[in-house]
Protein backbone atom coordinates (compact mmCIF):
# COMPACT_ATOMS: atom_id res chain seq x y z
CA UNK A 1 0.00 0.00 0.00
CA UNK A 2 1.19 3.62 -0.71
CA UNK A 3 1.39 6.04 2.37
CA UNK A 4 0.87 8.95 0.46
CA UNK A 5 2.10 10.50 4.21
CA UNK A 6 5.69 9.89 3.94
CA UNK A 7 5.64 11.39 0.94
CA UNK A 8 4.26 14.81 1.27
CA UNK A 9 6.48 17.76 -0.67
CA UNK A 10 4.65 20.93 -1.43
CA UNK A 11 5.82 21.08 -5.19
CA UNK A 12 4.27 17.68 -5.47
CA UNK A 13 2.89 19.14 -8.91
CA UNK A 14 6.48 18.73 -10.42
CA UNK A 15 7.16 15.34 -10.13
CA UNK A 16 3.62 14.07 -10.51
CA UNK A 17 3.75 16.09 -14.00
CA UNK A 18 6.93 14.36 -15.46
CA UNK A 19 5.26 10.83 -13.84
CA UNK A 20 2.19 11.41 -15.89
CA UNK A 21 4.39 12.32 -19.63
CA UNK A 22 7.23 9.50 -18.79
CA UNK A 23 6.65 7.02 -21.32
CA UNK A 24 6.63 2.81 -19.91
CA UNK A 25 10.08 2.40 -20.65
CA UNK A 26 11.08 5.53 -18.63
CA UNK A 27 9.39 4.24 -15.82
CA UNK A 28 11.40 0.95 -15.67
CA UNK A 29 14.53 2.41 -16.69
CA UNK A 30 14.19 4.47 -13.54
CA UNK A 31 13.19 1.50 -11.36
CA UNK A 32 9.72 2.03 -11.32
CA UNK A 33 8.23 -0.72 -12.66
CA UNK A 34 5.11 -1.21 -14.92
CA UNK A 35 3.76 2.32 -15.51
CA UNK A 36 0.05 1.11 -15.99
CA UNK A 37 -0.32 -1.01 -13.11
CA UNK A 38 1.27 0.82 -10.85
CA UNK A 39 -1.26 3.95 -11.75
CA UNK A 40 -4.14 0.92 -11.88
CA UNK A 41 -3.11 0.38 -8.22
CA UNK A 42 -3.25 3.77 -7.04
CA UNK A 43 -6.98 4.25 -8.58
CA UNK A 44 -8.00 1.01 -6.75
CA UNK A 45 -6.08 2.72 -3.37
CA UNK A 46 -7.73 5.73 -4.23
CA UNK A 47 -11.59 4.46 -5.04
CA UNK A 48 -10.99 2.10 -1.13
CA UNK A 49 -10.47 6.07 0.60
CA UNK A 50 -13.05 7.20 2.66
CA UNK A 51 -12.63 10.94 1.08
CA UNK A 52 -13.12 8.98 -2.62
CA UNK A 53 -14.98 11.22 -4.85
CA UNK A 54 -16.03 13.79 -1.75
CA UNK A 55 -16.51 17.45 -2.42
CA UNK A 56 -13.13 19.48 -1.77
CA UNK A 57 -14.44 21.50 0.85
CA UNK A 58 -15.61 17.98 3.11
CA UNK A 59 -11.81 16.85 2.78
CA UNK A 60 -9.89 20.29 3.19
CA UNK A 61 -11.12 21.24 6.33
CA UNK A 62 -9.08 23.39 8.72
CA UNK A 63 -9.04 23.40 12.61
CA UNK A 64 -7.42 26.02 14.32
CA UNK A 65 -6.41 25.44 17.38
CA UNK A 66 -5.77 28.03 20.87
CA UNK A 67 -2.91 27.63 22.62
CA UNK A 68 -5.02 26.62 25.65
CA UNK A 69 -7.05 24.28 23.93
CA UNK A 70 -4.32 22.49 22.07
CA UNK A 71 -4.45 19.19 24.28
CA UNK A 72 -8.06 19.53 23.23
CA UNK A 73 -10.77 18.13 25.82
CA UNK A 74 -12.93 20.36 27.87
CA UNK A 75 -10.35 23.32 26.96
CA UNK A 76 -9.90 22.48 23.13
CA UNK A 77 -14.01 22.49 23.05
CA UNK A 78 -14.11 26.02 24.94
CA UNK A 79 -10.90 27.67 23.26
CA UNK A 80 -11.02 26.23 19.77
CA UNK A 81 -13.04 27.74 17.27
CA UNK A 82 -15.30 24.81 14.75
CA UNK A 83 -14.08 22.95 12.45
CA UNK A 84 -14.32 24.41 8.90
CA UNK A 85 -14.91 23.23 5.43
CA UNK A 86 -12.90 25.52 2.75
CA UNK A 87 -11.95 25.68 -0.94
CA UNK A 88 -9.15 26.31 -1.98
CA UNK A 89 -5.55 24.30 -1.73
CA UNK A 90 -2.18 25.03 -1.23
CA UNK A 91 -1.37 25.93 -5.05
CA UNK A 92 -4.47 28.23 -5.77
CA UNK A 93 -5.70 31.88 -4.73
CA UNK A 94 -6.55 30.86 -1.45
CA UNK A 95 -4.03 29.26 -0.34
CA UNK A 96 -5.39 26.61 2.47
CA UNK A 97 -4.69 23.29 3.89
CA UNK A 98 -5.65 21.34 7.25
CA UNK A 99 -2.24 22.22 8.68
CA UNK A 100 -1.50 26.10 6.69
CA UNK A 101 -3.47 28.82 5.66
CA UNK A 102 -3.16 32.60 5.82
CA UNK A 103 -3.26 34.73 9.00
CA UNK A 104 -5.26 37.62 7.09
CA UNK A 105 -6.62 38.18 3.57
CA UNK A 106 -6.23 41.64 2.23
CA UNK A 107 -7.57 42.75 -1.23
CA UNK A 108 -5.91 46.14 -2.19
CA UNK A 109 -7.32 48.27 -5.31
CA UNK A 110 -4.93 50.35 -6.32
CA UNK A 111 -6.89 52.71 -8.26
CA UNK A 112 -9.38 52.78 -5.73
CA UNK A 113 -7.83 52.39 -2.12
CA UNK A 114 -11.12 53.23 0.02
CA UNK A 115 -12.34 49.61 -1.74
CA UNK A 116 -9.33 48.19 0.68
CA UNK A 117 -11.11 45.18 2.26
CA UNK A 118 -9.50 43.19 5.12
CA UNK A 119 -10.13 39.93 7.07
CA UNK A 120 -8.73 38.08 9.90
CA UNK A 121 -9.36 34.44 10.41
CA UNK A 122 -11.25 34.78 13.37
CA UNK A 123 -12.27 37.97 14.50
CA UNK A 124 -10.17 41.21 15.90
CA UNK A 125 -10.29 40.21 19.82
CA UNK A 126 -8.36 36.89 20.92
CA UNK A 127 -10.40 37.73 24.12
CA UNK A 128 -13.07 34.32 24.86
CA UNK A 129 -15.63 36.32 26.11
CA UNK A 130 -15.57 38.71 23.34
CA UNK A 131 -18.17 39.19 20.67
CA UNK A 132 -15.45 40.14 18.44
CA UNK A 133 -13.46 37.05 19.10
CA UNK A 134 -15.17 35.10 15.98
CA UNK A 135 -16.65 38.11 14.60
CA UNK A 136 -14.40 37.94 10.93
CA UNK A 137 -14.44 34.02 10.39
CA UNK A 138 -17.68 33.88 8.61
CA UNK A 139 -15.96 36.43 6.03
CA UNK A 140 -12.86 34.46 6.07
CA UNK A 141 -13.96 31.26 4.93
CA UNK A 142 -16.72 32.22 2.73
CA UNK A 143 -15.38 35.75 1.62
CA UNK A 144 -17.11 39.52 1.36
CA UNK A 145 -17.45 40.07 -2.34
CA UNK A 146 -18.96 42.94 -1.80
CA UNK A 147 -16.92 44.31 1.04
CA UNK A 148 -19.90 44.88 2.83
CA UNK A 149 -18.40 43.90 6.43
CA UNK A 150 -14.36 43.82 5.57
CA UNK A 151 -14.31 47.38 3.45
CA UNK A 152 -11.43 49.27 5.96
CA UNK A 153 -12.52 52.83 4.70
CA UNK A 154 -16.18 52.62 5.61
CA UNK A 155 -18.38 55.45 6.55
CA UNK A 156 -19.43 56.96 9.49
CA UNK A 157 -22.26 55.04 11.79
CA UNK A 158 -22.76 57.92 13.54
CA UNK A 159 -20.94 61.32 14.66
CA UNK A 160 -20.40 63.49 17.84
CA UNK A 161 -18.95 66.57 17.77
CA UNK A 162 -17.41 68.05 21.24
CA UNK A 163 -17.27 72.11 21.59
CA UNK A 164 -15.76 74.00 24.75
Amino acid sequence: MLEPAKFHWYNEDAWMLAAAKATPEQWKAAGLGDKKTFLEECLKEAQASLNWNKPWGEVNEVRMKHPFGLSGGVLGWLFNPKPARLSGSNKSIRVVSRDFGQSMRMVVDLADLDATRLVLPLGQSGHLGSAHRLDQYADWQHGDPEGTRTRLHQGAVASRVFRP
